[in-house]
């Protein structure tokens, strides 16, 4: 009987969900595949077999949230949170203080606090907050020396005190928006323009343009925020909703007198950190176990929320625990599931492609990933939870670059 050879032009659609199997009338059906293991398809169609990875150091605790601190591509660091304790590692190595010793920055961010902790960074400061804790600055004043700090705040809200603290930060408009404190989930509160510690409301009876305020989300239910992300807009995602919020002007910026915050969509977001990529909004749907892209669409006129797991909607089962996005060499979404599983995704709407890939390690789980920029190819680190003669271990390790020859 006559062999049939079947020549496969592309894979740019990824790995297909087994409901699509049969779905011959699919133009994806024929750009993807049952299964991509440790491969990472290209935009224009090939796939790149991916490498392995670079240790670094031994985490100091099995519990560890990575966390990206970029000054400008030159000076990029990946910290690594664990319990009670930071450590900072640079091209590769880990981060000493001038006496020789591994440089550790004490904090009161216990193991069950890591993946709480959100973050804004201007300039050399990363303001942190976890909902818990009051909100906590770390300060890079040379490489060799960083510094936790309290937020000292002018005119601090009343409502933060004890363990009643905002779980979310971001900076927009030469403003400061923190939110979500447990007993007040749907409320955001706005520093006064320029300062970012001062929240100040009122002059007198003088209330002006450039004064702190406050803003409570009203909706048809009480789902608390679950994230903040600054673009055009502020977004916001609740567990039931994703709102914008601005001027009542496209052009005017917002004031105590003007604001207004409109709902979007209804698909529910995740406490999972959004990310930006273009002139979109990624963000993990309520389930954790689907991802949307927001993005204003001109013909509706309003921010739309399209599915991108929706040709792999068994992809992210294990429920997504961690994302990052990498720009250069192309755009990929990268994702860390509560199985430990590494996800990735090559993603360029323009040229149509939506292509899934998973990637495995011997004896081991992934439990956080960051990307750092630099000036050639984005880094990809990762901490690793291996099994090492029954002991289980958490190392720091890099992503060997894929794409160098």
């Amino acid at each position: 009987m006559a062999r049939e050879s079947v020549i496969q032009a592309s894979f740019s659609a990824g790995e297909l969900s087994p409901h699509l199997h049969d779905r011959v009338d699919l133009e994806a059906y024929y750009a993807g595949c049952a299964e991509l293991e440790n491969f990472i398809p290209l935009p224009h169609g090939p796939i790149l077999r991916r490498r392995g990875t670079h240790f670094i150091y031994e985490a100091k605790g099995t519990d560890v949230r990575l966390i990206p601190f970029s000054f400008n591509v030159k000076q990029s660091f990946v910290l690594e949170f664990s319990h009670k304790c930071i450590r900072v590692f640079y091209e590769d190595g880990i981060m000493l203080n001038d006496e020789g010793s591994i440089l550790e920055i004490t904090t009161p961010f216990e193991a069950k606090d890591l993946f709480n902790l959100n973050w804004a960074q201007n300039g050399d400061w990363l303001y942190l907050v976890d909902g818990r804790h009051a909100p906590k600055a770390l300060k890079r004043y040379g490489n060799t020396d960083w510094r936790l700090e309290d937020v000292v705040f002018k005119n601090k809200p009343e409502e933060w005190k004890d363990e009643n603290q905002p779980r979310y930060v971001a900076l927009f408009e030469q403003r400061a928006y923190y939110a979500a404190t447990p007993k007040q989930p749907q409320q955001i509160w706005a520093s006064r323009t320029g300062l970012y510690e001062d929240f100040t409301m009122k002059d007198g009876e003088n209330i002006l343009d450039d004064h702190s305020f406050t803003y409570t989300l009203f909706s048809n239910d009480t789902n608390g925020i679950e994230w903040l992300l600054a673009m055009g807009a502020l977004i916001i995602g609740t567990a039931g909703a994703e709102f914008k919020m601005g001027s009542t002007s496209a052009i005017d910026p917002i004031t105590p007198k003007n604001v207004r915050i409109s709902v979007q969509t209804h698909y529910g977001s995740a406490s999972v950190r959004p990310l930006r990529i273009g002139s979109s909004v990624i963000f993990i749907q309520r389930s954790k176990n689907r991802i949307r892209s927001f993005e204003y669409s001109f013909s509706e006129d309003q921010y739309t929320a399209q599915d991108l797991t929706i040709f792999a909607s068994h992809i992210l089962m294990g429920r997504v625990r961690d994302m990052q996005v990498q720009s250069a060499p192309d755009s990929y979404v990268w994702l860390v599931t509560e199985t430990g599983q590494l996800i990735g995704c090559t993603y360029e709407k323009a040229q149509k492609v939506l292509a899934w890939h998973r990637h495995t390690t011997t004896n081991g789980r992934f439990t956080s990933l960051c990307i750092l920029p630099t000036q050639g190819n984005d880094r990809l680190y990762v901490s690793v939870e291996r099994d090492i003669n029954g002991v289980k271990r958490t190392f720091i390790e890099v992503l060997i670059d894929s794409w160098e020859p």
